[in-house]
């Protein structure tokens, strides 16, 4: 893949294909033709909406509806389709041909892949992306499998994808979002030889455009609230078939290999996030554990990666990689590169149920159906060391307690105070069993430690892990 940097105002081909666009009135919109002219029509499935014939002007999205059919065409909430940052209001004409002719609507053509991206403010956190490629490579299989059904090679998922409410320059900080989207799409242009998706941001639909925008097809994403809720019946792939391709996909795009077998257990100790107060003692307790855990010894190694490294260095140290330790952060995305049979440490900080990206690793290990995913809560106030004073003034803040934007950050930021004793007891499990089990079996069956309270017990049973409650 071509990874030289992005440059601004231009229309950049890539290895795979998808292109940013250019300017809309250049290349985007074709003639408005009479047979455009219908009354919106919506369609709510499980994993998308698709909105067919739905308008943008200053702004602001809109359905048309004749007047004749008003309570049918606007039965949807006006903040249902795309969210309360950019509402969708409802119109009603008694010809809705006769208004789009008198504005002069400009068109776009074909399927629109549209992209809501759930916080604007946090571009850089791969848990949201992995929320939206797994959905992009759920719909693209689902496309083609159509496709193949109804015998119908020429028909193509989409045409553009829109990401309405971020600006090109805040993506291209981070080449690794577009390699994402581009390994989501894959599939479809080994399938399509003219698939060449382009990509548009906020600011080719801006604001300050006045004409009237038609979209004759949008399929519009949609987050399911189960995972964030932390629900463990649910995925981020729509099967581990799926999940175990893109997988397969990522490390053949960059030419990863898997060590056989591999040997390390990597701590993630990364300068971009708040920091863990006790490292020193976390890694004292791995460096006891790393001669007993399988029939071989590990290598325990710390490791500091910012977000600007290159992706391709995350991928070989994950392929090294059997245990993977971490706090909650973007960089436990990149445990999509470890090989099956592996396990995932996450270090949770307190309060962590007050963000909505909290369960994605978790449903995204769940997802591979071969990686084994424990979580270790920080419980207490003194499980964080706050930055600050002013921040410590919600040390005893409980879940329910910290939704306000203040509190939240501010034990995001705070470092936090690893439960070594539970760590501890999910190594002595890894003894019992022997690591070298765990890929035997698949990993979705393996419980989660979700607090120490639950983690009195561990017993082995045919290589799977499981509490026993007291």
């Amino acid at each position: 893949m071509n990874r030289s940097a992005l440059t601004l105002g231009l229309t950049i081909l890539l290895a795979f294909p998808v292109c940013y666009g250019s300017t809309p009135a250049a290349s985007w919109f074709v003639d408005y033709q009479p047979e455009y002219g219908k009354s919106t029509e919506i369609s709510d499935s499980k994993d998308w909406v698709t909105i067919d014939r739905l308008y943008f002007h200053i702004n602001k999205y809109f359905i048309l509806s004749e007047w004749s059919n008003v309570s049918e065409t606007c039965r949807f909430d006006e903040y249902k389709i795309l969210g309360i940052s950019s509402p969708v209001s409802c119109l009603s004409y008694q010809s809705v041909p006769r208004f789009l002719e008198n504005v002069k609507v400009g068109w776009v053509d074909g399927v629109s892949l549209m992209i809501d991206f759930p916080d604007v403010d946090r571009v850089s956190n791969m848990a949201y992306w992995f929320e939206i490629v797994g959905r992009v490579r759920g719909l693209v299989v689902a496309a083609l499998e159509q496709a193949v059904r109804e015998n119908n090679g020429e028909t193509l998922p989409f045409k553009h994808v829109i990401i309405r409410n971020l600006l090109k320059k805040d993506v291209q900080k981070y080449p690794w979002i577009m390699e994402l989207l581009s390994i989501a799409v894959k599939p479809a242009a080994s399938f399509h030889k003219g698939f060449k998706p382009k990509l548009w941001f906020i600011q080719d639909i801006g604001r300050d455009f006045q004409q009237w925008v038609g979209f004759q097809r949008v399929i519009l994403l949609k987050r399911d609230k189960k995972i964030l809720k932390g629900d463990e019946s649910r995925n981020l792939f729509v099967s581990k078939e799926i999940a175990r391709a893109f997988r397969e996909d990522m490390r053949k795009e960059f030419n990863v290999s898997f060590a056989s077998p591999p040997q390390d257990i990597t701590l993630i100790l990364s300068a971009d996030d708040a920091g863990i107060f006790n490292a020193g003692e976390v890694l004292r307790l791995f460096h006891e554990y790393k001669n007993t855990l399988g029939g071989r010894a590990f290598y325990v190694r710390p490791y500091s990666p910012t977000l600007g490294v290159p992706i391709e260095s995350f991928a070989r140290r994950m392929a090294q990689t059997q245990i993977l330790v971490a706090r909650h952060t973007s960089h436990l995305g990149y445990s999509l590169f470890l090989q099956p049979g592996s396990v995932v440490i996450e270090l949770l900080p307190r309060n962590y149920d007050s963000f909505d990206s909290f369960y994605v690793y978790r449903a995204l290990s769940r997802s591979m159906g071969d990686i084994l995913h424990w979580v270790v809560p920080a419980n207490g106030s003194d499980a964080a060391v706050f930055q600050s004073e002013r921040d410590e003034r919600y040390a005893a803040w409980l879940p329910g307690e910290c939704y306000a934007k203040d509190c939240a950050e501010a034990h995001e930021m705070a470092e936090i105070v690893v439960d070594v004793s539970l760590l501890r007891s999910m190594l002595d499990a890894l003894v019992q069993v022997g690591i070298e089990n765990v890929g035997r079996h698949d990993a979705s069956g393996l419980f989660n430690f979700s607090a120490p309270s639950k983690a009195k017990r561990i017993q082995a049973n045919a290589g799977l892990l499981y509490e026993e409650e007291e």
